[in-house]
């Protein structure tokens, strides 16, 4: 049966056919836009896994920032820790050099001193003999330590009697006949 026979309309094949083709085109461009847009759904796709990617490489990244952050931090605070200790060790070191130059003067000071001090020797003479103190006074020590073993001569005053070609000497306060050497 024909289609006009069913519907009582009468039919022109041609232009049936015609129709049918155009619709056929329209379902065909219709197909193609939906492969279309399946390849972009796919695209799509990849791009939000891509999109993941990078947020989950985001994370990390931010976790690594907060880490290096953490580091700066600690490395911050360890250089001004070493800041403070160079400043007592430069405080240190700057007393101690003002130590160093305080005693270097008092030293130079003493040894100016000493320096300036003349060289002294103390000669007598009598009746024609010359008696050196210095040698006198060797002579008296070494006379008392002998006599006195295991003393300590802490004082020593001599008395010279050229006439008499003898000195007498007191030590530690004690005098006696006997403290002479002979000149």
């Amino acid at each position: 049966m024909t289609a006009e026979k069913k519907t009582g309309i009468p039919v022109d094949a041609k232009k049936v056919e015609k129709t049918v083709l155009t619709e056929a085109v329209k379902v065909g461009e219709k197909v193609a836009e939906l492969k279309k847009l399946e390849e972009k759904a796919a695209d799509l796709k990849k791009v939000e896994e891509k999109a993941a990617a990078l947020k989950d490489e985001t994370k990390k990244a931010v976790k690594k920032a907060a880490e290096v952050k953490e580091e700066a931090k600690k490395a911050d605070d360890l250089a001004k820790k070493a800041a403070d200790k160079a400043a007592e060790v430069k405080k240190t070191a700057e007393k101690a050099v003002a130590d160093a130059s305080k005693k270097t003067v008092e030293k130079a000071a003493a040894a100016a001193k000493k320096a300036a001090a003349p060289e002294a020797s103390v000669t007598i003479e009598y009746q024609g003999r010359q008696y050196a103190a210095k040698s006198i006074l060797e002579q008296a020590t070494a006379a008392y330590m002998d006599a006195h073993k295991g003393s300590l001569l802490k004082t020593i005053e001599i008395y010279v009697k050229p006439e008499e070609g003898v000195a007498y000497y007191v030590a530690n306060g004690e005098g006696s006949d006997d403290y002479k050497i002979l000149l």
